[in-house]
């Protein structure tokens, strides 16, 4: 955990999502006093909010949720208590009790309902006395016992002088705080793309930019990545040579872990699905009934946001994420998934199947 803003970055786009958040932090009208920034990992939460805060001209808490300390109880609410220890000394005895348990100066279990008025308290007396701004970035990350108490908080704020800005990342399950206004990020356009890209010391071609913009979604840092990972000749190059873009390591972990809790039904249709690309239903169906899954078994990949679904057509959602689906699956997932395709597509893909299937060659296959 960390309680000061990181360094604000240099950001591009983002014109109204910074309008919404800075009005929210300067309390215009009678609107939310708390807002939720959701997002994929690389899509900018984190720089966003370090723009706001900056230009926020107010008092700022920030608070960063760690992997490694979210299964610590109350470490994020320690982070938020000791900047503002000084509000604590007027609390009912109870409340004092709770807040010097939370911060482990006492023995003790922790009483949660007075930790979290407690925590109230604290923050509208801190901004009675100066406008505030609670900051807490990766939200998914924030201890359980933390998050209730800052989700409880930031509800029942009513001060002007006070906002609380939080961010998460995507991830299985939905939303975690269901109930406050929530301001999603989706990629940057091709204008925004090729701004992020001129920062860059190195020259990149038009026909290579647009592939880019198209391969990573406009995900900054994915845009990034694949530029800083690209030899220079390749970049400035024709759109033909380019070798593509690739999920770098956040993106990577991130759907890598979303993939690995589902079911291993689940998880074989969607390597299904990154070999093949968008499918019919109807295509897809005997398919996955070779390898011992079904249509129903998409199910908990869509509701882990991993899948999208129009018209009878089923897709990964990101056009990266095919690249990390089968970085995560096992080589004989993999040629399971193959064989099932030699059987049961037609066309190009089913004579690809077949000889990727093969362990030499085949005169029938490559007379067609």
């Amino acid at each position: 955990m960390r309680v000061t803003a990181p360094a604000p970055p240099s950001l591009v786009g983002r014109v109204r999502e910074r309008e919404v958040l800075s009005s929210v932090v300067a309390g215009n009208g009678r609107g939310a006093r708390a807002v939720v920034v959701a997002g994929e990992a690389g899509i900018g939460r984190t720089s966003l909010l370090a723009s706001v805060a900056t230009s926020a001209e107010r008092r700022t808490v920030w608070i960063r949720g760690g992997e490694a300390e979210s299964g610590l109880p109350y470490a994020a609410a320690v982070d938020l208590l000791v900047p503002l220890w000084r509000y604590t000394e007027h609390l009912p005895v109870a409340r004092q009790v709770a807040v010097e348990t939370v911060l482990a100066l006492r023995p003790g279990v922790v009483d949660p309902l007075a930790a979290c008025v407690a925590v109230l308290d604290v923050l509208t007396a801190a901004a009675a006395d100066a406008p505030l701004l609670i900051v807490v970035d990766d939200l998914q990350w924030v201890d359980p016992e933390s998050r209730r108490i800052l989700l409880y908080a930031a509800r029942r704020l009513s001060l002007p002088s006070a906002a609380v800005l939080f961010s998460y990342r995507d991830q299985p399950g939905g939303r975690l705080t269901a109930d406050l206004p929530e301001l999603r990020l989706e990629g940057l356009d091709q204008t925004e793309c090729h701004e992020l890209v001129a920062a860059l010391p190195v020259e990149v071609s038009p026909q290579v930019e647009e592939q880019i913009a198209a391969q990573t979604g406009g995900n900054p840092s994915a845009v990034i990545e694949t530029v800083t990972a690209t030899p220079a000749h390749l970049l400035a190059g024709p759109a033909e040579a380019f070798p593509g873009s690739r999920p770098g390591p956040a993106l990577q972990h991130a759907w890598s872990a979303a993939v690995e809790s589902l079911p291993e039904a689940t998880r074989m249709a969607l390597a299904v699905l990154a070999t093949i690309g968008p499918a019919q239903l109807e295509e897809l169906e005997p398919v996955l009934a070779a390898l011992g899954a079904e249509l129903s078994d998409l199910d908990a990949a869509e509701q882990a946001g991993l899948l999208r679904t129009r018209h009878g057509t089923v897709s990964l959602r990101h056009p990266l994420l095919p690249a990390a689906v089968i970085a995560c699956t096992p080589p004989a997932a993999r040629r399971r998934v193959v064989l099932a395709l030699a059987v049961h597509v037609d066309g190009d893909l089913r004579s690809w199947s077949r000889a990727v299937a093969l362990t030499g060659a085949d005169d029938a296959i490559a007379d067609g």
